[in-house]
């Protein structure tokens, strides 16, 4: 075999330079590289298609997305997908979606594949996307520990990615009412707005809570107004998108849906709806109204009134309007649409009555009055925000 010399004079058997074996072991990675980029885009599940901007969880735990319509369903089918989730979030862009599940928070992208999870132990825990979709804010019932590492509720923003941005510093013994332990974020990300207590103990069957504000950017904790009252129970809060706070109060002095000013605190009674066996003084067991839903452009409220009939306010009127043949749904999730025209609806109580009759979701337009069913046998569903 020919040789060549080396400058040294030892002899060097006849191939390719170090240089050359260098850049063809770097075309060979680059090659590399894209054959694992084609492989996995043959895989991974092809992502929705962004006029797909209502998500549901179906009543046998399959989760998909769909057309606001509720036609043209497309499932997510990735692995890893929960099939046991019990509610959604799509965050703002469509790009990922929030599940709940028993034991986590799971966030997945559009097609499907998980992007992280986070456990929760609490028997009350809320989730909210930030406006702008670059944060979530999980609030957990039982996920904190106290100075002495007794339990206590914890309220957490993560980034989009699932980086633990901010762990609020909530008070010692901090406490949730389970299934009123709602948060709200300000129209602009910059605030969160949450209610709980401090002080465990019934009054008269009414747990106290009071009214607090998170300012995320700042990291600062602080309550909304008075802070002292021990008779008031407080409970989800709603922030439009024209800057205002709504929040459901119960106290035996006056009950209904009040107005917060965000910047002193001061309330406002909007709407009372006290009910006649709760006279001050009185023993009594609060009916409570349900999650207040401001409409994309903040002119009216969706609400579960003491009654428990699904029913909409108009708030520059005080005019109410019932949706028809929904008393009794103590527990169902209701939405705005995307365009604000309609309310979007599980039409059956929670749990149904009979079991073979599967939940709806269905669609009131409070022009015409009158209800149509979008999709049969759904658990839970959210609508991507629209812009006003």
């Amino acid at each position: 075999m020919s040789e060549i010399q080396s400058v040294e004079g030892r002899p060097l058997k006849k191939g390719l330079s170090p240089g050359r074996r260098s850049a063809f072991w770097a075309l060979g990675l680059l090659v590399a590289a894209i054959v694992i980029v084609v492989v996995g885009q043959l895989v991974q599940p092809p992502g929705i298609p962004t006029d797909h901007d209502l998500g549901i969880i179906q009543a046998d735990g399959r989760v998909a997305l769909a057309r606001g319509d509720g036609s043209a369903p497309v499932p997510l089918t990735g692995v890893g997908v929960p099939g046991d989730a019990t509610g959604m979030q799509m965050a703002p862009g469509g790009d990922f979606v929030a599940l709940r599940t028993p034991a986590a928070i799971v966030v997945v992208d559009r097609a499907g594949v998980v992007s992280w999870r986070k456990a929760v132990v609490g028997a009350s825990v809320t989730f909210a996307w930030s406006p702008d979709g670059s944060r979530v804010a999980i609030f957990d019932s039982g996920g904190g520990l106290s100075s002495t590492g007794a339990p206590r509720a914890s309220l957490q923003v993560l980034t989009s990615a699932g980086a633990l941005e901010w762990d609020v510093p909530l008070a010692d013994g901090f406490g949730v009412v389970p299934g009123y332990g709602n948060l709200a974020w300000s129209p602009d990300g910059g605030s969160l707005a949450f209610s709980g207590f401090t002080r465990p103990g019934l009054l008269g069957g009414l747990q106290p809570t009071a009214l607090w504000k998170a300012a995320v950017d700042g990291q600062t904790l602080a309550t909304f107004g008075d802070a002292t009252l021990t008779n008031a129970f407080v409970y989800g809060p709603a922030w439009a998108s024209d800057g205002k706070l709504y929040v459901a109060r119960s106290s035996f002095e006056q009950s209904g849906i009040w107005q917060i000013d965000p910047s002193s605190g001061d309330a406002t009674l909007l709407l009372r709806r006290q009910m006649d066996s709760c006279a001050a003084g009185a023993t009594c067991t609060f009916e409570l109204l349900g999650p207040l839903i401001p409409s994309p452009d903040a002119s009216t409220l969706a609400f579960r009134d003491v009654t428990r009939d699904l029913s909409i306010l108009v708030i520059a009127t005080r005019a109410i309007t019932v949706v028809p043949g929904t008393q009794g749904l103590a527990s169902t999730p209701y939405e705005w649409a995307a365009d604000g025209r309609s309310l979007l609806y599980i039409a059956h109580a929670d749990p149904p009555a009979d079991p073979a009759v599967p939940r709806d979701l269905a669609r009131f337009d409070p022009g015409s009055g009158s209800s149509a069913v979008l999709i049969a046998d759904v658990r839970a569903f959210d609508v991507l925000a629209g812009t006003p």
